[in-house]
């Protein structure tokens, strides 16, 4: 019975094709557009590592200054203070810890002909690697035992050890960081997870760094940030030392931890970290300080932006005029049928069967509407790059969840749009039709 109604469906398609072309037509409109708006949201709420959400936290503490514009409660710094870093990494308190900030240097090999490469990096601590499911291609990170003792060891991404030694097993090699010697430990995979959601202060949509190198040589070293920096009240910091022991906040914090009775645990030793430091007059407000897993944080920094979710409701909004229109090309394709229905009806078809009939035909056009819709939306899709790619490096694309969803959503709402006219086209007296034939 299926295969019958669905070759009813396809004669009937081909009978009034200009019909058929417009709803078709209508429908991949409707859905491309709604679904460019719905691919532009999934990638910007998308939590990269959600199988380790309720265990990677992000840590804020208020280290500021009470100036008069202060208010109780206020939002802490979404970084923390070089001695704050120090501080929780010696104290060593959950499964892995993680420290880490925006640097980059002026890369080459020893026998380098011309200028020095140009790479952003990230000096950061050893967990940052196991945390965060950096996949390793060759070698690892640094061993350490001491938060502030390091060797000059670096970590290298795929692309930058393939442009410095023509090849991805580089490790062993040795590497100029702004003239000074580095020894390659290992090299990481591409990865750049999107959104950036180790580092969303520094932009939530960057492409990920090509040097890693240990944080514990941060003060030695005197690495420039090439990120986000904070200060209150700290007067003029002529010194780098200085920097370091301001209350300046320019370090991303992360911790593991093992369940959510150690989320408890933790806040618990913030707290105590808080009001220590404040006995201590390193604090002037009073205990403040966030701790959110990745989602919360996500969430807290709006990747998913005002102007996403506004583009996703009027999207919606276009699809449902779009299957109004539908509605209208659907009764007057179904009233043009209509002797056709009452022969149909006069030789012993119930009215569920002309339905299921009608249903069998608008699906049919829902999958071609839902197709067209997919093209229309990885076109969009392609249009939203080449506007957003001088500020960023959003990768929006049509993965197979979207493409899914692209047909499920426009059969759904074909189906939707077509009950009405296909329960009315069935309630029609055939007499009044078969006196006219």
């Amino acid at each position: 019975m299926l295969d019958y109604d669905f070759r009813l469906a396809w004669h009937s398609m081909r009978r009034n094709p200009v019909l058929t072309v417009l709803m078709i037509a209508a429908i991949g409109v409707g859905v491309g557009t709604f679904m460019t708006a719905l691919n532009v949201y999934y990638v910007s709420s998308k939590n990269p590592i959600a199988h380790k959400n309720d265990q990677l936290y992000h840590v804020q503490l208020d280290s500021f200054r009470m100036g008069s514009d202060w208010q109780e409660g206020r939002e802490p710094p979404d970084q923390i203070s070089y001695i704050d870093a120090m501080n929780l990494l010696r104290d060593d308190r959950g499964l892995r810890q993680s420290a880490s900030f925006k640097t980059g240097f002026g890369i080459a090999t020893q026998d380098y002909e011309g200028l020095p490469i140009r790479a952003v990096g990230r000096a950061t601590t050893p967990d940052f690697f196991e945390m965060f499911d950096v996949p390793f291609l060759a070698g690892g990170t640094w061993q350490q035992s001491e938060p502030d003792v390091a060797p000059q060891l670096v970590i290298l991404s795929r692309a930058m050890s393939e442009r410095l030694f023509g090849t991805s097993e580089s490790v062993g090699e040795s590497v100029l960081l702004d003239e000074d010697d580095y020894t390659v430990v290992g090299v990481i995979e591409d990865w750049s997870p999107s959104p950036k959601f180790y580092d969303l202060t520094n932009g939530s949509w960057l492409e990920g760094e090509d040097v890693f190198v240990p944080f514990a040589l941060t003060s030695q070293k005197e690495y420039e940030t090439w990120g986000n920096t904070r200060c209150s009240g700290d007067g003029d910091v002529d010194s780098f030392e200085g920097f370091l022991q301001s209350s300046c906040a320019w370090i991303t914090y992360w911790v593991e931890i093992g369940g959510t009775g150690d989320r408890s645990d933790f806040e618990s030793y913030l707290t105590g970290y808080s009001e220590a430091q404040r006995a201590a007059g390193r604090y002037e407000a009073p205990v403040n300080y966030r701790f959110r897993n990745v989602q919360e944080w996500l969430v807290a920094e709006r990747v998913a932006s005002d102007s996403s979710k506004v583009l996703l409701w009027l999207s919606a909004l276009f699809l449902m005029v779009c299957l109004l229109n539908s509605v209208g090309l659907v009764l007057a394709k179904f009233t043009a049928r209509a002797p056709q229905l009452a022969l149909r009806r006069a030789v012993g078809a119930t009215r569920g069967a002309l339905v299921r009939q009608s249903l069998v035909e608008i699906i049919l056009i829902g999958v071609v509407g839902g197709l067209l819709g997919m093209v229309l939306a990885m076109l969009g899709l392609q249009g939203m790059l080449a506007l957003t790619e001088a500020s960023n490096s959003t990768r929006y694309e049509m993965d197979w969840v979207m493409m899914a969803t692209a047909i499920v959503v426009s059969v759904i709402a074909t189906t939707i749009a077509a009950l009405y006219p296909a329960l009315r086209i069935s309630a029609l007296a055939p007499a009044r039709y078969l006196k006219t034939q």
